[in-house]
């Protein structure tokens, strides 16, 4: 091809992948990497996280996507009044969309077809619909990662930049250093991203999760020597003094009352155990946020801690991960109960 032709074909735009919307070199890298992407699996496994260009044609995927999912989902609930699970999913998509108003809609909507459904209350009265309870309902929480577990690596790691198993297991090394000879509890251990970060130093590594589909994902990393479904409180209430690390990233932010599960960590830890965990950030004490989930203020961390037996708190800052675009703060924190805990 001369320059002239070549210069015509760059005014007249790409064939294929991304025709008609080449407007800069952005939209041309992206354009490529769609060609190399567009019939790729998209997860933290592949080259996608690890190419920014790649990774950016993805989210682009995802997003239009997440369109037509919301669309098709307003369809089917129109045509389906009176069916709950149509409207739950619509109800979530508008959530997750950040449609507050319509999804608080859509949520009462799923009230009226069944007033007993606790996920259902739970959102309704994290989008300002009611009283705010003191912690997610174990329905909730399990329902909402069952439906999630297919894609739960992909969305946080490739598109939310998910950081908080890193974050804590940068912690824990630092202050663990290379004991590899522990009883390590992953609480509320979902697909198991957290294991890597601490295989190493645990004789063994335990995971508890309420939800079935996530427990199946993490089974599938064989790293854990046990996994069991239960709700961590009561499965942390029969292991009294038998753990010497407890990890729980990205778990508290479904209680928003922490005194009683950190209370239940703090007996089933031994002597001088530690709980490392993540929190959202929050301005006082607890509340309960539009996305279902709890966030704390530091003021009120550094009040229970100390209530709940542990000796020695630390505290940094931390960026979790990111949701529309902008930064979700919280707070890595490491505890530590007393050499002479009974």
């Amino acid at each position: 091809m001369n320059r002239k032709a070549r210069r015509a074909g760059a005014k007249g735009g790409a064939t294929g992948a991304g025709a008609g919307r080449i407007g800069s070199v952005s939209d041309l890298l992206l354009a490529r990497a769609g060609q190399a992407v567009a019939a790729a699996p998209i997860g933290p496994q592949t080259p996608i996280a690890a190419d920014p260009v790649a990774a950016a044609y993805a989210k682009l995927r995802r997003e239009e996507a997440d369109r037509t999912e919301l669309e098709t989902a307003r369809r089917r609930a129109e045509a389906m009044p009176a069916d709950l699970g149509v409207w739950l999913r619509y109800a979530h998509l508008l959530s997750r969309a950040g449609r507050r108003g319509e999804a608080l809609a859509a949520y009462r909507r799923c009230a009226e077809i069944d007033p007993s459904r606790e996920e259902v209350l739970h959102m309704v009265a994290a989008l300002g619909g009611g009283p705010a309870p003191t912690r997610a309902a174990d329905a909730y929480v399990a329902n909402l990662f069952d439906g999630f577990a297919d894609r739960f690596d992909d969305t946080l790691v490739t598109f939310l930049d998910y950081r908080a198993p890193e974050i804590l297991g940068d912690l824990g090394r630092r202050l663990l250093g290379p004991a590899g000879n522990l009883i390590v509890a992953d609480l509320g251990c979902g697909t198991g991203l957290a294991a890597p970060h601490f295989r190493h130093c645990a004789a063994r590594l335990l995971g508890v999760d309420l939800s079935a589909e996530m427990l199946r994902r993490a089974a599938a990393r064989n790293l854990y020597d046990d996994l069991q479904q239960a709700e961590i409180g009561a499965w942390l209430g029969g292991r009294a003094r038998s753990l010497d690390l407890a990890v729980a990233a990205d778990v508290l932010c479904y209680f928003g009352d922490l005194e009683p599960v950190l209370a239940a960590v703090a007996g089933a830890l031994r002597p001088a155990g530690r709980l490392l965990f993540t929190v959202e950030a929050g301005a006082e004490g607890y509340e309960l946020r539009p996305s279902g989930r709890y966030v704390h203020a530091e003021s009120y961390l550094r009040r229970v801690l100390p209530a709940a037996g542990f000796g020695d708190a630390m505290l940094e800052p931390a960026v979790l991960r990111r949701e529309h675009g902008a930064p979700v703060n919280g707070f890595a924190v490491a505890a530590k109960l007393p050499a002479s805990a009974r």
